[in-house]
């Protein structure tokens, strides 16, 4: 599965494409700045929040040993969200990005 994570001078478009085609996004940023992102892609993608019906952004965040906080996001239409795998993917995403040297855009081959 290809994880993207993006970091550094975060484009909402490229945010907004990443999820349309992989339903999982790694943001590494601030947490306030991963909220500012999410609003924003919620708005670009058109997401109704106050609809039980149509798909969601889901923002969380996960521990990745010896990184600290990731930040990532999921867009329901293309991704279902299983808990412990996606925690294994996201922490072998961020782990796949510092490998490459922390480019601000980076398409991380995870395997479970």
């Amino acid at each position: 599965m290809l994880v993207p994570v993006l970091s550094g001078d975060i484009q909402i478009e490229l945010v907004c494409d990443c999820l349309r085609e992989h339903g999982l996004v790694v943001i590494e940023t601030t947490r306030t700045h991963a909220k500012s992102i999410a609003a924003e892609t919620i708005d670009k993608l058109g997401v109704n929040e106050d609809s039980e019906d149509g798909p969601k952004l889901i923002h969380l965040s996960t521990e990745v040993i010896d990184r600290g906080w990731s930040d990532f996001y999921m867009y329901t239409s293309v991704y279902d969200y299983l808990p412990d795998e996606t925690q294994k993917i996201v922490s072998k995403a961020v782990l796949s990005w510092i490998a490459a040297g922390l480019p601000n855009i980076h398409f991380a081959n995870v395997r479970l």
